[in-house]
């Protein structure tokens, strides 16, 4: 008997032992779970670049990085962590009455989707590394290389070495709320040996987008570009030494508001062009300054979101074309009314296919009634498509009016189109192939038309994050009319560093 009551006693303590271990243990999960439901808050409410307001938030751009680690995933593929239940998973378990509430985000259907012009901002959003600048960050970008170019212009051949030096950098805004986008490229030539003109080059844009209310954006642009002409181009002075440089500056504004499903625009914008001299073999200088004119326009488009994915749209633009000079050297009034119209789509599928394109009709008309009014159909897009992770495609296809110095002639039709594919071999190494093709013709004048083709292929290695070795070949060859053809053929080595 006292034998079983021992044998009792020993029972009931174990027992009590393994409820105690058990209630520590559900404790200690229940803390453990609180303090990991806190952890994620917390990460959750902190994105890479500062504290996201969760109240305004928008679909990431094209190819954007979050900074954030690969979520986990089942055997079948699904994102476990992002494996949130919609009010149709809810309903198929039988739960009809659960109450399932979206976030703010989803619920509202006409978010404002972001245009086109949001591509040329992809490489400054994906890359975390940069300058911090107050609430700016600056990502620059030196290279320098060495390039020779073989050129065969009918039965003249000619060997040109180049030093070629560029520096480019994007300057970002990281504010809460507003968006400015700094843009700025310089090339500078010379020549080490050859009888090639030297081809530098200069560009700086800026943009200002104001997040005025929830539906209505006010954006801000203005820039800059100084080239000179190709001496392979149409338009480039015969027996010159130096050609003839090219100074644009562009500015811009344009309001955006939605009204339901519907997205209107109106936008004013004006450019003038400046004409340096070209220097000729003799020493002498040739003036165009008769080329100087001034180009404003006033755009309206109106369109309606079908879906977050599709929004048609239509578009109409009136423009001035207005030359210093009333007279060209020839004698010819070239300034110019000009009239143009679209109807295109927008698409928006996230990051695997973002642009738009459209179909149209542009029209220029000149004061001097010796000149024939240019017309012609237009074609335009701007599409970038990632097919998977690692590769992009970017599609464009151009459409515009070119004016000219050449007595008689009203100016050139240009189409163009240009496809390039990179692709990220490794961690360290890309490579990029492209395209293009440029149609000109000239209404009235077929014996000028001509036709340019080209392809690049580019390889840069990664030392490090800051170094990589950068190769590329490319060939380039001028069909004419009326002229003998252009080939050209380019190969290029350098080293560039960025930050």
């Amino acid at each position: 008997m006292a034998s079983k009551q021992r044998s009792d006693r020993r029972t009931g303590k174990i027992c009590r032992r393994v409820h105690i271990a058990a209630l520590a243990a559900a404790l200690g999960i229940a803390g453990h779970g609180a303090a990991l439901a806190q952890t994620a808050a917390q990460s959750s409410a902190q994105s890479p670049y500062g504290t996201t307001d969760t109240g305004n938030s928008t679909e990431p751009t094209y190819g954007q990085d979050t900074g954030t680690a690969a979520a986990p995933e089942g055997t079948d593929g699904t994102d476990l962590a992002n494996a949130v239940p919609t009010s149709d998973d809810l309903l198929q378990a039988g739960d009809e009455n659960a109450d399932f509430k979206p976030n703010a985000a989803v619920e509202r259907e006409n978010l404002r989707q972001t245009g086109p012009d949001d591509l040329r901002l992809r490489d400054a959003e994906a890359d975390p590394s940069g300058v911090h600048l107050g609430t700016m960050i600056l990502r620059p970008t030196l290279s320098q290389g060495i390039q020779v170019e073989r050129t065969r212009t009918g039965a003249s051949k000619d060997t040109s070495v180049y030093s070629e030096t560029q520096l480019k950098g994007v300057l970002t805004s990281d504010w809460s709320r507003h968006l400015l986008t700094v843009t700025g490229n310089g090339t500078l030539e010379k020549v080490l040996s050859g009888r090639s003109d030297e081809g530098s080059s200069a560009n700086l844009g800026a943009e200002l987008r104001l997040d005025l209310a929830d539906q209505t954006t006010v954006t801000f642009n203005a820039g800059y570009d100084f080239s000179r002409e190709d001496p392979n181009n149409d338009e480039a002075v015969d027996n010159a030494r130096t050609q003839y440089g090219i100074h644009r500056l562009d500015a811009g504004v344009a309001v955006e508001h939605d009204v339901g499903r519907l997205r209107g625009t109106v936008g004013l914008s004006g450019s003038r062009w400046i004409y340096t001299d070209a220097e000729l073999n003799d020493g002498t200088r040739l003036s165009l300054s008769d080329r100087d004119r001034n180009y404003g326009a006033l755009r309206l488009r109106l369109g309606y979101e079908v879906s977050p994915a599709l929004t048609p749209f239509v578009e109409a633009s009136l423009g001035r074309l207005q030359y210093d000079q009333k007279r060209d050297s020839s004698g010819y009034q070239r300034s110019a009314d000009v009239y143009a119209a679209k109807a295109g789509v927008s698409l928006d599928l996230r990051d695997k296919l973002r642009g738009e394109l459209a179909l149209g009709y542009t029209q220029e008309r000149f004061d001097d009634g010796r000149l024939d009014d240019i017309s012609a159909m237009t074609i335009d897009s701007s599409l970038g498509w990632s097919p998977h992770e690692g590769t992009d495609v970017a599609i464009g296809l151009s459409t515009s009016l070119d004016p000219t110095s050449t007595a008689g002639a009203s100016g050139s039709v240009v189409y163009a189109t240009n496809v390039s594919i990179t692709q990220q071999v490794r961690d360290d190494l890309v490579a990029t192939l492209s395209g293009e093709t440029k149609w000109t013709r000239y209404p009235g004048l077929s014996d000028s038309n001509s036709t340019t083709y080209g392809a690049k292929a580019e390889l840069a290695y990664g030392l490090n994050r800051y170094f990589a070795l950068t190769g590329g070949l490319g060939y380039e060859y001028t069909q004419r009319r009326s002229s003998d053809d252009t080939e050209t053929l380019r190969a290029t080595i350098g080293v560039s560093a960025k930050r």
